[in-house]
């Protein structure tokens, strides 16, 4: 009788000690969904396609890394998630550095690294100092074959020295309209 009574807890433990240990591998097993470049990083494969990193994760979704701030440049039209049409207007502020002679050039690319559209931001106060500079730029473009895309913001370097290149960036997805013109709707990034 004693054993019984000892036996009984002991199978009880050892049977809650499994069920534990495999409620815990199986979530080990489970894939945490990939829903943002970083997340992606863990399970993809990460390539540069003009100079930005795009991330392939387990189901064919792309994921691009959204480095459009890094404390230099802040874009404020297009708004995150707002659609706008050719020409693109852009508005923003950029640390007077990255002028050069009042500006600094735009390209428009789309997902397979083609420039469908170049313009020029033009800086609406004086450029020659560090602090932030307010910025406006119309980037006309033609209609891409992609639905997906980015606004390359680039450092304007007179020297051609590659040291002082720089670029960031903003992921933008093409939308054609009825009327054949071509919408941009800016995706979202963390």
């Amino acid at each position: 009788m004693n054993t019984r009574r000892l036996l009984i807890p002991i199978i009880c433990l050892v049977i809650l000690i499994l069920l534990v240990y495999f409620g815990l591998a199986t979530d080990m097993l489970r894939p945490t969904p990939i829903r943002d470049f970083n997340s992606c990083l863990a399970y993809g494969d990460v390539v540069v396609v003009n100079g930005v990193r795009e991330c392939t994760g387990r189901n064919g979704d792309v994921f691009r890394e959204v480095v459009e701030e890094k404390g230099l440049l802040e874009v404020t039209e297009p708004e995150l998630g707002k659609q706008v049409s050719s020409p693109l207007e852009i508005k923003g502020r950029a640390k007077g550095t990255w002028f050069f002679e009042g500006s600094f050039p735009i390209d428009l690319i789309s997902k397979g690294g083609v420039i469908i559209g170049k313009g020029t931001a033009t800086a609406l106060g004086d450029w020659m100092t560090k602090d932030f500079v307010s910025f406006s730029a119309s980037v006309p473009f033609s209609v891409p074959t992609t639905t997906d895309g980015m606004i390359v913001f680039k450092k304007d370097n007179p020297s051609g020295l590659k040291e002082f290149d720089d670029s960031l960036s903003r992921a933008v997805i093409f939308v054609p309209s009825e009327a054949s013109t071509t919408s941009v709707g800016a995706i979202l990034g963390e």
